[in-house]
């Protein structure tokens, strides 16, 4: 779904309401809320710092997790919903 044959021809609006989608289906939110929410000035600014900070600290590629600031040794690409839930619960 997300390879780059998939998304070639996507622009940044359509890969935005693609996620939001996905978002949808596996956790039940609003995607419009959600596409108004990543465009408001506070979330645009946490999603730079973070980009900012994992880039100090090596991380240039995906799949790569922080949480609180370490890498995530054991995260895989493949961790569904629940298994996201269970890490934060438990990290």
């Amino acid at each position: 779904m997300w390879s780059d044959a998939e998304c070639e021809s996507l622009g940044e609006k359509q890969i935005m309401e693609k996620a939001a989608k996905v978002a949808e289906s596996a956790t039940g939110i609003d995607p419009e809320g959600l596409l108004k929410l990543c465009h408001s000035p506070e979330v645009l600014e946490l999603i730079k710092h973070h980009a900012r900070y994992a880039r100090q600290n090596t991380v240039h590629v995906t799949p790569t997790a922080l949480y609180n600031g370490c890498k995530v040794a054991d995260f895989n690409s493949a961790w569904t919903f629940e298994d996201w839930a269970q890490f934060l619960q438990n990290p």
